[in-house]
């Protein structure tokens, strides 16, 4: 794969608007999950719609406080990233009409990516549900291992989309 190939796909408004929607979509879920005791309270709360916005806006935007710059900057890498990812994945399965064993890596780059964000305390809730909440006290960094491995399984998973994307190895159907 050549890189300005690569480029020329990613450069097509079909795939790079998706992606910017997706990634943003990526954020705001993950602003939400950390902050899910304020958004909780938001809807919970006895709050005017005004107020329910603003504990929702804070809940939205609050996240940037609770991480640390070089943390803020993988995960707006991430959110590109599961954005292209998300986008290239799509096209593919359109175009081959199912999903492959191997598409199923894609997404996992995403998932972690959303665990690894932020602080382990933020990223505890979200553990807790498949069962991994004191695993990150057993890691010699207390987690920000699993933010680094989501950025790899990332560009591994847009890599190979993108591989597969220019190689095409989709035939075509004779008689259509």
């Amino acid at each position: 794969m050549k890189l300005h190939e690569a480029i020329s796909v990613l450069a097509r408004p079909r795939v790079w608007v998706p992606a910017l929607i997706i990634a943003l979509l990526y954020l705001a879920v993950l602003g939400f999950f950390m902050s899910y005791e304020v958004v909780r309270q938001a809807f919970t709360g006895g709050f005017a719609l005004t107020e329910k916005i603003d504990l929702l806006l804070v809940a939205l935007f609050g996240m940037w406080s609770l991480m640390t710059p070089l943390n803020s900057v993988v995960t707006i890498l991430l959110a590109l990233l599961t954005g292209l990812t998300i986008t290239l994945l799509i096209a593919r399965i359109r175009r081959i009409g199912s999903l492959q064993k191997s598409h199923l890596i894609a997404s996992s780059g995403a998932v972690l990516g959303m665990i690894g964000s932020g602080c382990a305390a933020c990223s505890l809730p979200i553990l807790s549900l498949i069962g991994l909440a004191g695993s990150t006290a057993f890691l010699p960094f207390g987690g920000e291992e699993i933010l680094w491995v989501a950025l790899i399984l990332q560009i591994a998973s847009l890599y190979y989309l993108l591989k597969t994307e220019l190689d095409d190895g989709v035939c075509a159907v004779v008689g259509e």
